[in-house]
C-alpha cells in the first residue's frame, strides 16, 4: 500500500487529536503512511510541549538555549507510548578516573525497544569529583554565624512558617569546605543521562519544533540535578538569557515571547501551526 493509499483510506489530516492520530496510525503498522501525517503529529507534540515547558518555574538555559531536562523528554516519550528503562549500570575505571557507565533503552507500550542510549559520569566531568560543602548555621544578633545551638538571647529569631504566631532561629547556609561527590550520585547521573539520550534519539525532531536543543540538558558540562545545583555558579541553570550578540554568533534568536530558537526555524514553526 502506497503512502497516498493510505492516507485517502486512513483520512487522517482533517483531525487535530494526537491520540485519534496515533490509533490510525495504529491500524496501518505495515503501511507505508504520507509523510504529511507525521508531520502533523509533530506539529501537534510540539506544540503541547510548548505549553509545559512555558510554564516550567526552572528552566535550563546554555548560552541562551533552553534545553530539556530528562522529566521532559519523558513527557514527551508519553506523547507516543514511550518510556525509557535503565538495561545496566557499571562501574568503570578510564584513563585514571572513576565512574560508571549506564546503558538504557526506549521502549513502546508493547515492549519493543526503540532506541538504546549509553552514558557515562565520571570524576573528571565538572561538578562531579568534588563540590562545595554546605552547612545550616544559627545567624547572631551579633553577627556572623555558628553551628551549635547558643542561648536564646543571642540567637536571631523569625516567624515559624510552620506553626502561625511561633517563632524559630534563623539559619544561613555556609559554605564550610569541599567533599567528593558519592558514587551512588554518580551512577544515578549516569543512568539519568541514558535514559533522556534514548529518548532523544526518537524525539529530538520535537524539541526542535518546540525551539528547544535537541541535546538533553544532563549532557551539558556544568548541568547538576535540581538538588544538587552548585550556587556558586547560577548561570549553568538560569532563566535568563545571554545578550542578543551571544545569540546570533550560534545561530539563534529569540522571538517575541522571550523564546530563544534556531535562527529560521520560526518559519517552519509558522507554517506548521506552532506559533502562538
Amino acid at each position: 500500500m502506497t503512502w497516498k493509499e493510505t492516507a485517502a483510506q486512513v483520512a487522517i489530516l482533517p483531525q487535530t487529536n494526537i491520540v485519534e492520530i496515533q490509533r490510525e496510525l495504529n491500524a496501518y503498522p505495515n503501511a507505508v503512511v504520507d509523510p504529511a501525517i507525521y508531520v502533523e503529529k509533530a506539529r501537534l507534540a510540539a506544540k503541547a510541549l510548548m505549553s509545559v515547558l512555558d510554564t516550567k518555574k526552572r528552566k535550563v538555559f546554555f548560552n541562551g538555549v533552553q534545553y530539556m531536562s530528562v522529566e521532559d523528554w519523558v513527557l514527551l516519550g508519553k506523547f507516543d507510548g514511550c518510556t525509557a528503562k535503565v538495561e545496566s549500570t557499571e562501574y568503570i575505571e578510564i584513563a585514571g578516573h572513576y565512574g560508571f557507565k549506564a546503558i538504557a533503552t526506549a521502549i513502546d507500550k508493547a515492549g519493543i525497544i526503540r532506541s538504546k542510549g549509553e552514558a557515562y559520569c565520571l570524576n573528571d566531568e565538572e561538578n562531579w569529583s568534588e563540590r562545595n560543602k554546605y552547612e545550616w548555621h544559627y545567624k547572631l544578633k551579633a553577627g556572623g554565624t555558628c553551628k551549635e545551638n547558643r542561648p536564646a538571647s543571642e540567637l536571631v529569631w523569625q516567624p515559624n512558617p510552620n506553626k502561625p504566631g511561633k517563632t524559630m532561629p534563623a539559619k544561613e547556609r555556609v559554605l564550610v569546605g569541599v567533599e567528593k561527590v558519592p558514587l551512588f550520585q554518580m551512577a544515578s547521573k549516569a543512568q539519568t543521562t541514558a535514559c533522556a539520550k534514548a529518548l532523544r534519539n526518537i524525539f529530538s525532531y520535537v524539541a526542535v519544533l518546540a525551539g528547544c536543543s535537541a541535546t538533553p540538558a544532563e549532557e551539558m558540562v556544568g548541568f547538576t540535578p535540581d538538588g544538587h545545583d552548585d550556587i556558586d555558579k547560577p548561570e549553568m541553570n538560569t532563566e535568563e538569557s545571554t545578550n542578543n550578540t551571544e545569540q546570533r554568533s550560534i545561530g539563534y534568536q529569540e522571538t517575541k515571547a522571550g523564546r530563544v530558537q534556531p535562527a529560521g526555524l520560526d518559519k517552519l514553526k509558522m507554517s506548521m501551526g506552532l506559533t502562538k
